[in-house]
């Protein structure tokens, strides 16, 4: 009798235990669901399965800087590497950009580069994120959220392959475009960025043909564009006229198009296209600005 006493007594310990471990947790996932951050507690022994556990209420409402903080916080960078990695490949309750942005914000909160850049290669490798990075560019996310020091890591890590900085680069303005984002565009000026002459024609084009925000003529011209580029006896300002963009068409002129130049004799200059086209407050621009018929 004494002996099954003993053994009650040291297994109630046990479930005391345990069941107070499990609180602690379940407490440092409340506090920061609602904002108050972690407990400063010991947790880097609690399993990672415990960990994707409590994590489950803040998957479940979508707040990845609440899980970032948490990661931050609670657990070790070694755990965090292994945790992310299970995000990445098994999570199924947040999107494409909220594993990445979680990622991203992990990579901002820490001043360890090493640590940085083993999240980010985590991340370059993990073959269901490489999918999604093809739409959403990591450079452009990196960009629009301002991650000086994540774009920096990212930028040194793509230099190793001048080309890949060349592609992420050319990826991020593409989708800057795509979104009318002249601020990631320019912010990309201040970094080493690879972009060629002929790729930032292209993109200016893009900007054109798509009628995108005027304050992107400036920035891809800074970056080499050339404003009397011309397609199929078209120039750019041709083209901008032709779209009825008079924004677009001011941009250019701006920044160095020839408001006279014709490169095909059918098609003739800016004036005559605006003319044609009965684009009064246009023809009335090219004018003021020396446009001779």
């Amino acid at each position: 009798m004494f002996k099954k006493g003993v053994s009650m007594k040291g297994s109630s310990r046990l479930d005391i235990l345990l069941l107070l471990s499990l609180l602690l947790l379940f407490g440092v996932g409340v506090s920061l669901l609602y904002g108050k951050g972690p407990t400063p507690l010991d947790m880097h022994k609690i399993e990672d399965n415990k960990v994707l556990m409590q994590l489950s209420s803040l998957f479940a409402s979508h707040s990845i800087t609440k899980i970032a903080d948490f990661l931050d916080k609670v657990i070790t960078p070694q755990q965090q590497v292994r945790i992310i990695n299970q995000i990445l490949d098994n999570n199924k309750q947040l999107l494409a950009e909220e594993k990445i942005s979680l990622v991203l914000m992990l990579m901002a909160k820490t001043a360890d580069q090493k640590q940085r850049l083993e999240l980010l290669d985590l991340m370059l490798q993990n073959k269901k994120t490489a999918k999604d990075l093809k739409e959403i560019p990591l450079l452009y996310l990196a960009l629009d959220k301002n991650y000086d020091s994540v774009v920096q890591t990212l930028i040194d890590r793509l230099s190793v392959q001048p080309n890949d900085l060349r592609t992420s680069a050319y990826d991020a303005l593409t989708y800057a475009i795509n979104n009318n984002n002249t601020g990631v565009a320019n912010k990309l000026l201040s970094y080493k960025n690879n972009i060629t002459g002929d790729d930032a024609t292209t993109l200016l084009w893009e900007v054109v043909n798509k009628n995108k925000s005027e304050l992107l003529v400036n920035t891809f011209i800074k970056m080499g564009a050339i404003p009397n580029d011309s397609r199929a006896g078209k120039t750019l300002l041709i083209t901008a006229v032709e779209n009825n963009e008079q924004e677009v068409v001011d941009a250019l002129l701006a920044n160095g198009a020839d408001i006279n130049l014709i490169k095909d004799p059918a098609i003739g200059s800016a004036l005559q296209t605006a003319i044609r086209k009965g684009y009064t407050p246009i023809e009335l621009l090219l004018r003021q600005k020396g446009a001779r018929e």
